[in-house]
């Protein structure tokens, strides 16, 4: 394989081991705010509706583990498809920048941090210059996003199914905060939250379920969103919609 095919090549794997590895902490983060949830709704609720809570947050967390399973990567690829550059005769210039990438995706890999997803891959399609584009990045995100969104769906699930109890409003801001902490996580994935609520409906990236009457939603004009009903989610950089949010609007 030529030189610029390799590189290509290791961007390839990067892109997809740097977003394996972000769902790895996305999903370590999502178990850890299980516990301080649980210690939030223990003394939340009158003794008749524990039952009720305690069901639903067990949902909760049986869900999150079934979610919670992340094939690892392979680093021997890596060291192999370096030793094929350097039989491919690449400059010294390419090893040396090849070897300080390496070390900056291991230091990344071998700690629970973070870190930007585009910045390495630019820098790699200059080096071997071919279009960034080719990697086909967006469809790679689509791919391990998904898992993260089900989990946000799950905590968004549970958190519903406590809003016909006697919950506390403080509590349940607390609870919708916590669930906003893990939503900010996606930003790893390049990948956000649509802004909809109160916004007109737009068919390109709303589905409307439903419509109600003015008097119940006296503050919001018509055919606009009133209520959320599944988040939708976007990537940043190419505004392509991941998922569409489904809404109701006021008639």
């Amino acid at each position: 394989m030529a030189i610029n095919g390799l590189l290509q090549q290791y961007s390839e794997w990067m892109l997809e081991d740097r977003l394996r590895h972000a769902t790895m902490v996305f999903c370590g983060y999502a178990k850890d705010m299980l516990e301080p949830i649980e210690q939030l709704l223990t003394y939340s609720f009158r003794e008749q509706e524990r039952q009720t809570w305690l069901d639903a947050f067990q949902t909760l967390r049986t869900n999150v583990a079934k979610l919670d399973h992340v094939a690892d990567y392979d680093d021997e690829k890596y060291v192999h498809l370096i030793k094929q550059l350097r039989q491919e005769g690449a400059s010294l210039r390419i090893l040396n920048h090849i070897q300080r990438e390496h070390q900056r995706f291991l230091d990344v890999m071998t700690k629970e941090l973070l870190a930007p997803l585009y910045e390495p891959l630019e820098r790699l399609a200059s080096l071997a210059d071919f279009d960034f584009e080719e990697l086909q990045a967006s469809e790679v995100i689509r791919r391990f996003s998904y898992k993260p969104i089900e989990i946000i769906d799950q905590f968004d699930y549970f958190s519903e199914s406590l809003s016909g109890t006697s919950i506390k409003a403080a509590t349940l801001a607390q609870l919708t905060l916590l669930i906003a902490q893990l939503i900010e996580q996606l930003a790893h994935f390049n990948v956000y939250e649509l802004d909809v609520l109160h916004k007109e409906l737009d068919g390109e990236y709303m589905v409307s379920i439903g419509a109600m009457p003015r008097s119940l939603a006296p503050d919001v004009a018509r055919h606009h969103v009133c209520k959320v009903f599944e988040r939708g989610f976007y990537i940043k950089e190419t505004n392509d919609v991941l998922r569409e949010a489904k809404v109701m609007t006021v008639m």
